[in-house]
């Protein structure tokens, strides 16, 4: 199938290329799983995007150390992430998707 990617496709892919291939890889698979009919599509897309957010997280967040007794790890390594002390906005909605996609 052909199928052309949106502008702020392309510009996810540009920003997502700076940081490394492999992240930017797994997101033109994810679209590609997405624009086409591949059986089970769906199972790979999902491991894609977990890719892509763990992957995010590894970056953005190179000093995390978590706790191990903290049981909001995901939420503390998303505020750690973005620099942000406050969870609201960006991060609450990044964790929203984590959680629902995960």
């Amino acid at each position: 199938m052909n199928y052309s990617w949106t502008d702020k496709q392309n510009n996810i892919f540009k920003g997502l290329s700076t940081i490394g291939s492999e992240i930017a890889g797994f997101y033109e698979a994810g679209l590609k799983f997405y624009y086409e009919n591949i059986p089970n599509g769906a199972y790979f897309l999902m491991h894609a995007a977990r890719e892509i957010d763990g992957g995010l997280r590894d970056v953005l967040a190179v000093d995390y150390i978590p706790d191990e007794d903290d049981k909001s790890r995901n939420r503390t390594s998303i505020l750690f992430s973005l620099g942000s002390e406050e969870f609201n906005g960006t991060s609450k909605k990044l964790a929203q998707c984590n959680k629902k996609y995960t």
